[in-house]
């Protein structure tokens, strides 16, 4: 609970409201008992705890579990850092942007987008500008076993997809098991290669 009230301290502070604000905003009628209750002095029912969150602007879980203190001071320092490798990245033809929803990051130019995890980022934020797109460049090689849009050239990509896509299903089986089998041969370039050049023989 010790954190409850750091939190309405905090949160109190941060909004610039009085005591004498907040205890009319939560249902007191003086500043005494706010003064009480960020001393840790008052026990608070749930109920009340919900009327404090709600004074705040936030949520009761982030009231009453989350350090949001410390927390702001880690984002601030993650915003920071964002913005510095932004900044870098963007001096060497990259865009950089974050996806929450995945929990990584998206580097991108005009041939390439590659998905980076928080490590990556750490390793990354850590560089100077010189070292920078080396170890970019360095990533981008330990992925290219998996072979999927955010390893190859897009616009190759979209150009085998949008064919594949006009396939129907059987004929797409077909393409997949080719595609395969040149995947598992060596020779699947030239392979590759002479087929393109008797078909064109044959248009």
């Amino acid at each position: 609970m010790d954190i409850l009230y750091k939190n309405i301290k905090y949160l109190r502070t941060n909004l610039k409201l009085s005591q004498q604000e907040l205890a009319l905003r939560t249902g007191y009628t003086d500043r005494s008992s706010i003064a009480k209750i960020e001393a840790g002095d008052v026990d608070l029912t749930r109920s009340k705890i919900v009327v404090f969150a709600k004074a705040l602007n936030v949520s009761v879980r982030e009231l009453m579990d989350i350090d949001i203190e410390e927390w702001n001071i880690e984002a601030s320092r993650f915003d920071a850092s964002v913005i510095a490798l932004e900044y870098q990245l963007k001096a060497q033809g990259w865009n950089f942007s974050i996806l929450p929803e995945e929990g990584m990051f998206l580097l991108s130019n005009e041939n390439i987008s590659v998905r980076i995890t928080s490590e990556d980022y750490t390793f990354l934020s850590e560089q100077s500008q010189k070292t920078l797109q080396k170890n970019i460049a360095l990533i981008i090689n330990n992925q290219e076993k998996q072979i999927t849009p955010t390893t190859v050239n897009l616009k190759a990509y979209k150009s085998i997809n949008d064919v594949y896509q006009e396939l129907n299903i059987q004929n797409r089986d077909k393409a997949l098991r080719y595609a395969t089998a040149l995947l598992e041969t060596q020779e699947g370039d030239a392979i590759l290669q002479n087929t393109v050049l008797q078909r064109e023989k044959q248009a």
